[in-house]
């Protein structure tokens, strides 16, 4: 009799996997990129400010420049001395007042405040002055004065208008001094203009090209001329 041997049935074994990969190292991880971000947005928003101060600096110096001493030039040049010089009562200013006032304003807070030389200014003296001066003085002086301050705002630098200053007995930032001088001296040129107006007894036309033609039509027509009574 011959034994049989019993059948050996292979071992079922797992189904083969493949080794877990390594993964390979990618540009930047999640924590890397949350960092990297306000880094870029605190860049863009540098860049921006320092885009916006240059910005005021420039539209300071179009404005005293440009703006307020043309007109003011456009007006007094077709003025007497008389008229220069003329005050509506004792506690009023003249238009020479108000030229002397505007340059002695700019020299102290640019020039002098601004850039750091000394401060000469005598504020009573712009008010006392009677006949001081004709026209085309005072424009040489306040343009002179004008062209100086020019030049300091046009060496500042961005974070320049932070800076710390003590004008006048205030404390204030460069920024500030800037925004005084321009506002300070829109307010004279308007007072300018009106008492200019007053004593010309005609329209200035210095927006002559947003007429339309009722308005230029008007100003063709000659006005009868009237005795001044004030």
């Amino acid at each position: 009799m011959t034994l049989r041997r019993k059948a050996v049935r292979p071992r079922r074994t797992a189904p083969h996997s493949p080794a877990p990969r390594r993964k390979t190292a990618t540009r930047g991880t999640s924590a890397t990129r949350r960092t990297a971000a306000p880094r870029v947005r605190t860049a863009a928003a540098n860049i921006a400010a320092g885009q916006a101060a240059s910005a005021f600096i420039a539209e300071s110096r179009r404005r005293l420049r440009q703006e307020y001493l043309p007109k003011i030039r456009h007006v007094t040049q077709a003025l007497s001395k008389r008229d220069l010089w003329w005050r509506p009562n004792s506690s009023s200013n003249s238009i020479g007042n108000l030229m002397l006032h505007l340059d002695g304003n700019v020299r102290q807070w640019i020039v002098a405040g601004v850039s750091g030389v000394p401060d000469v200014r005598d504020r009573d003296a712009e008010f006392l002055a009677h006949e001081a001066a004709d026209a085309s003085a005072l424009l040489a002086q306040v343009g002179r004065t004008l062209l100086h301050a020019d030049r300091v705002l046009a060496r500042l630098r961005p974070e320049d208008l932070i800076a710390p200053r003590e004008i006048q007995g205030y404390r204030v930032t460069v920024l500030q001094a800037i925004y005084h001088v321009v506002e300070h001296f829109s307010g004279h040129t308007g007072q300018i203009l009106y008492v200019a107006k007053l004593r010309l007894d005609r329209d200035l036309a210095l927006y002559a090209h947003l007429d339309g033609p009722k308005r230029r039509a008007r100003r063709r027509t000659p006005r009868p001329r009237r005795s001044r009574f004030f």
